[in-house]
């Protein structure tokens, strides 16, 4: 140490800053279950064998880890037993460790890839805090499961699985506590969390947005988002999620590891203005998200056991960014639509403007979500458009069956409750018009964005045919007709009216390319990355 009569600033020794560096704790079963779920998986080679469990020596990236999880672990523990195995190795090794990091035991085994730590005795050395553990079992087991859950969420691609084991007189009684598989989208995650019934409640955002056009004005261009991008699952306003043994009110985590809201302390403010003046500056009692942020490990201080952002400016702009991301896809979820189809006569020409002048296009941009209804599994209203009867139409029960002509049906959507465009008026108003020679009678129709038909179709890359398009100032034609339309005429699509596999998709336009990859035959091809822009209509004709 200096000198006590030093002026200057002198470095520390060696084993000073060590020892001080060290100084990281495991007091609870807890803090013990996140001291042991960070390993790499990869297994540890032979050679390092040496260094377990001593203090400052870590297998981890320069991310996240500062080395003396082992050793805290240990320190208070009766023994450490480690199998670990390398993908290059025939056999896995496992170490026996006493509290004073000498090996007790070694020897090759048979073993799974990887690096499996077993606690043996934990805080057995601390016996005021041993005995606290023991009469709190069930409040850490609740604990437990907790941090868990938000470990998964933050690094869903990892399976997870909580077993209790007790260790009672006779036989061990085991109970899961969680087990959660792997997965490739947090949406999904969410919904395996907390039910697939909250699917119709959240939506998922992402940045940056591979589907967001490059020409798109943006204002989030700061350099300190230089190397920075999040995904969340965030609940839409007006949607309550109260389960809150399972999700979080609301979860952070960097680059995979679990930090505290106040690690971004303004970010929660910020979203809460996209929900109703209701909640605000009221406790938060619901669900309100969940954001997995990856950020430069130059911009992190890692020296504790959660990262958090170096610079308070940098956690300014971050914050910046994610609010108004996260609020733009809030805003064109706060009032969902309620979409079904109903039948209007097709007029002999093509007359624009002939049909309504109330515009989609006059919409606020958080009205625009016409391609992601609620998903309710209520059924609509049935529709009521105005057409002569035929006398040839077969019993009522024989409803035709999609896909029908093109050139004989139209297709309109009514949005409920507004009736921004209704049948009505627009069988009124084309000129010319006669009843069709076919007729569909759907009398039970509701949207979903969530079906393992859905995943399926979009997973595989099938290609569907576009029966028609909803344009922004609210025409609905087919593909020829929209592509002989005059260039410069200012009207964009919002919405694909898709037919797949016998199956009816509505696809949401807003900000995509025009027309996508569409071909003469009106055929597009489906992809995985539409997943939060297409639902799909559940039809009983029964």
């Amino acid at each position: 140490m200096p000198a006590t009569n030093s002026k200057g600033i002198q470095a520390l020794a060696a084993d000073t800053a060590r020892h001080i560096q060290s100084a990281y704790e495991a007091p609870s079963i807890l803090q013990i279950v996140q001291a042991l779920v960070s390993d790499n998986g990869c297994g540890i080679e032979q050679n390092s064998l040496k260094l377990l469990a001593q203090h400052g020596c870590t297998s981890k990236a320069t991310s996240v880890g500062c080395g003396n999880a082992l050793a805290a672990v240990l320190s208070v523990s009766a023994q450490l037993k480690i199998y670990t195995r390398t993908v290059d190795e025939d056999a896995a090794t496992m170490l026996i460790l006493d509290s004073n990091r000498q090996v007790v035991d070694r020897s090759f085994i048979a073993g799974n890839l990887g690096t499996t730590v077993t606690v043996l005795q934990p805080l057995s050395k601390l016996p005021v805090r041993y005995e606290i553990a023991k009469s709190q079992g069930a409040r850490n087991k609740k604990d437990v499961r907790h941090w868990l859950t938000l470990y998964y969420l933050a690094n869903y691609h990892i399976a997870t699985t909580l077993v209790f084991v007790g260790a009672n007189q006779g036989p061990q009684i085991r109970s899961t506590g969680l087990s959660h598989l792997s997965s490739l989208s947090l949406n999904n995650v969410v919904m395996s969390v907390c039910g697939a019934s909250c699917g119709a409640s959240i939506v998922e955002v992402k940045f940056p947005n591979a589907l967001q056009p490059s020409n798109t004005p943006r204002t989030i261009k700061h350099k300190q988002l230089d190397g920075v991008s999040f995904e969340g699952v965030f609940c839409k306003p007006g949607c309550e999620i109260t389960n809150e043994s399972r999700l979080p009110k609301f979860g952070i985590s960097i680059n995979g590891a679990v930090c505290k809201a106040d690690v971004l302390p303004g970010l929660l403010e910020r979203l809460l203005v996209a929900y109703p003046t209701t909640v605000r500056g009221k406790a938060i009692q619901h669900f309100v998200g969940i954001l997995n942020l990856v950020v430069s490990p130059t911009k992190l201080d890692i020296s504790l056991r959660e990262p958090s952002i170096q610079r308070q400016f940098e956690v300014e702009c971050i914050e910046a960014a994610i609010a108004e991301e996260v609020i733009s896809v809030l805003q064109r979820h706060s009032n969902p639509t309620e979409m079904s189809i109903v039948r209007a006569p097709v007029a002999h020409k093509y007359n624009p403007s002939a049909l309504p002048t109330q515009s989609l296009a006059q919409w606020p941009v958080n009205r625009r979500e016409v391609g992601q209804p609620n998903g309710s599994t209520q059924p609509s209203r049935k529709r009521k458009a105005k057409q002569q009867q035929n006398t040839n139409r077969p019993c009522s029960d024989q409803r035709s069956k999609m896909p029908w002509s093109q050139s004989q049906l139209q297709l309109q959507l009514q949005l409920l409750p507004n009736n921004i465009i209704a049948p009505e008026s627009i069988a009124k108003s084309v000129p010319n018009c006669a009843p069709c020679s076919d007729t569909m009678d759907i009398p039970r129709v509701s949207w979903t964005s969530h079906s393992p038909e859905l995943d399926s179709i979009l997973s595989s890359g099938q290609t569907g045919r576009v029966l028609c398009i909803v344009l922004t100032n609210g025409t609905v034609c087919s593909v020829s007709t929209y592509k002989s339309l005059p260039a410069g005429h200012g009207d964009e699509v919002s919405v694909y009216l898709i037919w797949t596999a016998d199956i009816l998709l509505a696809m949401d336009a807003y900000c995509l390319p025009p027309l996508l990859d569409l071909t003469d035959s009106s055929i597009i091809r489906l992809k995985p990355e539409f997943k939060s822009r297409v639902c799909m209509a559940l039809i009983n004709n029964h």
